[in-house]
């Protein structure tokens, strides 16, 4: 209860501590109406500041006015009107970070007092079971309750988040959302079926577990948007490194739109803007990886040329490391949108090229015979038999005739039957 009573404490006080519209030279009374709420506000004197910003309500689009207003009822403990008003704020200025951080401070004070509630109701549900006392039905009840009234706070949570547009803001903001959000999500599915592993993810269309997850679907693709925006400013910087980060964090956010057939999980709600933005992303991610690739490349040979061995194994090490990634990106970009095969996408013929260039780049690699291997299965695909025995003689000499020999055999044979 004290920590309650500090938050809400921080909450009512932080009406007189954000964005005054002027700063008052004197104590006089301002003329101007929303001066004068501004005044009032800074004085404790919220209900006057209400009785000037009521008029002002009218047919009026001015942000600060709405911020006034939820300040107002913030400091009279009338949370639900300052929420109101927040967001209205919100609506018409997306960026006004003073509106939005106070709004999150109004969920997080409810939140806690929520779950403090929740906490009670789980001791007296534990005591019923231990000694029978109480009434179950009256504390099931209640419980059932609170769990709805903190997915509401969760969703408003949400709402908050899509009208507060600060990018770095809301990447910082997402995890935790995102989070809460799917816990909830998967709370109600048990709560209201049980956990049966047999049941199909998409079967299942509880209202209110649907409107999480679209509220879920919502906020991962407000990210997905952000980080994309952020990568193009790193890239903009030439910040390579930063820019792959970005980017391979919204290629996994976009993997949530899509459907895992070896998953419980259902996945969120797809449109075609998800399907456009994974498909840009994935692109990007690739030259991305390969414009980096280049860099260390041309870094290798400069510490070649200082005889720095230690920078030299370190380039290499980032080189196989982004071409893997790089192929790695490439075959789910084929697999999502060229409907390729699980079994027949890593011999595609594209990846060929890519292959190529990493043995090109790491001849020496410990992985080397791996690469061949792969590089020789690409060439089989496309009949290609001499070019792939070629490579597979040399990935036999890396990973011994158990792995090898089997397919060699095939290779041969293949020829044989194609008369070359």
């Amino acid at each position: 209860m004290k920590y309650i009573a500090i938050i809400l404490c921080a909450l009512l006080c932080s009406c007189q501590l954000v964005q005054k519209p002027t700063k008052m030279k004197s104590r006089a009374i301002p003329s101007d109406p929303l001066q004068k709420s501004a005044y009032y506000l800074e004085n404790n004197e919220s209900q006057k500041a209400l009785q000037e910003l009521e008029p002002l309500l009218v047919n009026n689009e001015d942000p600060e006015i709405y911020y006034l207003t939820a300040r107002a009822y913030a400091a009279i403990g009338e949370l639900d009107n300052a929420i109101v008003y927040y967001q209205k704020c919100l609506q018409l200025q997306s960026d006004y970070d003073a509106a939005y951080n106070l709004l999150k401070e109004i969920h997080r004070f409810r939140q806690i007092t929520l779950q403090q509630k929740i906490d009670s109701l789980k001791d007296q549900q534990v005591q019923f079971s231990n000694s029978g006392r109480g009434d179950i039905n009256v504390i099931m009840r209640n419980l059932n309750q609170a769990y709805n009234e903190q997915t509401q706070i969760y969703l408003a949570q949400g709402k908050a988040f899509l009208l507060y547009d600060n990018a770095l803001s809301n990447i910082a903001d997402f995890s935790e959302l995102e989070a809460q959000l799917r816990d909830v999500q998967d709370f109600i599915r048990e709560r209201k079926q049980g956990y049966v592993s047999s049941v199909k993810k998409q079967s299942f269309t509880d209202p209110l577990y649907l409107k999480v997850l679209n509220m879920r679907s919502d906020v991962t693709k407000k990210h997905i948007k952000n980080l994309v925006m952020e990568s193009r400013l790193e890239l903009q910087e030439n910040n390579i490194a930063n820019a792959i980060d970005l980017l391979k964090e919204a290629n996994t956010q976009t993997s949530r739109f899509y459907e895992d057939k070896d998953s419980n999980i259902q996945s969120l709600v797809k449109d075609d803007q998800i399907e456009n933005l994974s498909k840009e992303i994935g692109e990007q991610l690739v030259n991305t990886y390969a414009k980096s690739i280049d860099i260390y490349v041309s870094n290798r040979v400069k510490y070649e040329e200082l005889q720095q061995w230690q920078d030299v194994i370190d380039q290499n090490r980032k080189i196989e490391e982004n071409m893997e990634n790089l192929i790695q990106t490439k075959v789910v970009l084929l697999m999502r949108f060229d409907k390729v095969s699980p079994e027949q996408v890593q011999s595609h013929p594209s990846l060929i090229p890519l292959y190529q260039k990493l043995l090109k780049a790491l001849p020496n690699s410990d992985k080397k015979g791996e690469y061949h291997l792969q590089l020789a299965r690409c060439f089989a695909a496309q009949k290609q038999y001499e070019r792939a025995l070629k490579h597979a003689a040399i990935a036999k000499k890396d990973l011994g005739s158990y792995r090898v020999d089997d397919f060699i055999e095939w290779l041969v044979g293949e020829m044989k039957r194609s008369g070359k």
